[in-house]
């Protein structure tokens, strides 16, 4: 019962706070500008090679290979795992 009464109380006051900060138009364009500045600045800047390698760049192509091939060699040695412990003989 208490929590919820609290609960209560801090939400109406968070609103009053916004509303208290909105209403004048000088703070609330404040509140847009730092928002928006805030926006550009979280941006994530992507490499112009993504998605787009040059096949001539020996380094990049190196570390795709390498990449690609230990999936397969975690697969290899989970099913080499399994059958080593079924000891399947063909000669009974």
């Amino acid at each position: 019962m208490i929590g919820k009464i609290m609960a209560t109380a801090v939400a109406a006051g968070a609103i009053g706070t916004v509303v208290f900060t909105l209403k004048d138009k000088s703070k609330r364009d404040k509140v847009k500008n730092k928002f928006r500045k805030n926006q550009r600045s979280n941006a994530i800047e992507i490499d112009k090679n993504a998605g787009h390698p040059d096949p001539y760049d020996i380094n990049d192509n190196t570390m795709v290979s390498e990449g690609a091939l230990y999936a397969v060699q975690r697969y290899n040695e989970e099913v080499d795992e399994t059958n080593s412990d079924k000891k399947i003989s063909y000669y009974n």
